[in-house]
């Protein structure tokens, strides 16, 4: 089974994975707790994900989490390989299920594909705050385990900007973006490849506030007020915000089935 949650607030973008992918579910997972998750439950689609994914994964630790899920999915192949020599089957599978073997990983992201939007949809975020004295703007991308932490000094040399610091949490590590010209040389990415989820919004009113700043407005007294007021939105409380946009940040595209469960 493959699962990916998200909060409500983002199920468009679950459903957009489902329709891409052409199989799997969206359900509400925790009504409690605000979270949906797309979910794949069949032999074919989690056969489809095993042909997705392999050699493909650029975190080390999503490397090994998938080979444990690479190893469940042989020995199922495995065991209905052996009770069908047993009871052959009466029809045929829509997609031929056979053990497969891992794949080297040769594969790293680059500014010209949205991985890192993805990541940063998972696991980034954008800050500003202002002072008496000045004002503070940044960008954080977050990882856990020092297992990945190659991966973020990785991304940290593609932009040319930021610093890979320890996270308050044990284990957890951050390329930090600070200052104003480090933050404006991440934009023309996120402008290229833009953030799905509820983050896009933080990361427009966060670009608003960055080109504000270096129009100096900031030192107009009146205009300060109003960056201040639109500072403390760019990371809206439990999606509130959200529901109060007219249309989603993202429309889902029209259902479709490319495969069926066998």
């Amino acid at each position: 089974m493959f699962v990916i949650t998200q909060s409500i607030y983002d199920v468009a973008v679950l459903h957009n994975i489902m329709n891409t992918f052409g199989f799997g579910s969206v359900i509400t997972q925790n009504k409690i707790q605000k979270t949906a998750c797309f979910i794949v439950q069949d032999q074919v689609g989690n056969s489809l994900l095993v042909s997705l994914f392999n050699g493909n994964m650029v975190l080390p630790t999503r490397q090994a989490r998938f080979l444990l899920f690479l190893e469940a999915y042989n020995q199922l192949i495995l065991k209905l390989f052996l009770s069908e020599k047993q009871v052959p089957r009466k029809r045929k599978a829509i997609r031929p299920l056979t053990i497969v073997d891992k794949l080297p990983h040769t594969v790293l992201p680059t500014l010209e594909d949205a991985w890192i939007t993805s990541l940063t949809d998972s696991e980034g975020c954008f800050h500003v705050r202002f002072s008496p004295s000045g004002y503070v703007i940044e960008s954080h991308l977050n990882q856990k385990s020092e297992l990945n932490m190659p991966i973020l000094k990785y991304i940290k040399d593609l932009f040319g900007s930021g610093t890979i610091k320890p996270h308050h949490e044990l284990n957890n590590w951050v390329w930090l973006v600070s200052g104003l010209k480090p933050c404006f040389s991440i934009q023309a990415y996120f402008k290229k490849y833009p953030l799905l989820s509820k983050k896009r919004l933080s990361f427009e009113k966060w670009r608003i506030i960055a080109i504000a700043i270096k129009a100096k407005k900031h030192l107009v007294p009146l205009e300060k007020v109003k960056l201040v007021a639109l500072s403390k939105k760019v990371n809206p409380k439990i999606g509130l915000e959200l529901l109060k946009v007219s249309k989603p940040l993202f429309v889902p595209n029209k259902p479709r089935r490319l495969v069926r469960n066998v």
